[in-house]
């Protein structure tokens, strides 16, 4: 990825996000389309795994990217709130503390009204 990205002249930097946060089973089915570009076909990574990780990290800008997916229906509400559960029991694995994960989609579902 980084030779074809390198020859076509774009800035990519790859993130092992499995790594850091639980991601959906079904991550790559919910990737969504960006577009072609030559023979190369550009996917967005699955925006639910995306919030997630936002979610955890709960940085200021993070919160105000996940309002912007929800804004957007790019993801909905519900349906992260449900993957936010799902991951909790996993915390050990990922460095993740569940109080600070639903304080920050608490701030979430606040910036949404």
């Amino acid at each position: 990825m980084e030779e074809v990205a390198h020859e076509m002249g774009l800035d990519v930097e790859a993130v092992p996000i499995e790594r850091f946060t639980p991601v959906a089973q079904d991550r790559y089915q919910r990737s969504l389309p960006f577009g072609t570009f030559g023979n190369l076909d550009v996917y967005i990574f699955d925006p639910y795994s995306i919030a997630l990780s936002k979610i955890d990290r709960g940085f200021d800008t993070d919160i105000d990217d996940v309002v912007f997916l929800v804004q957007r229906e790019l993801i909905i509400l519900e349906e992260l709130e449900r993957l936010t559960r799902d991951v909790l029991p996993r915390a050990r694995e990922f460095d993740v503390t569940p109080a600070e994960m639903l304080a920050h989609l608490q701030t979430v579902r606040e910036r949404l009204k």
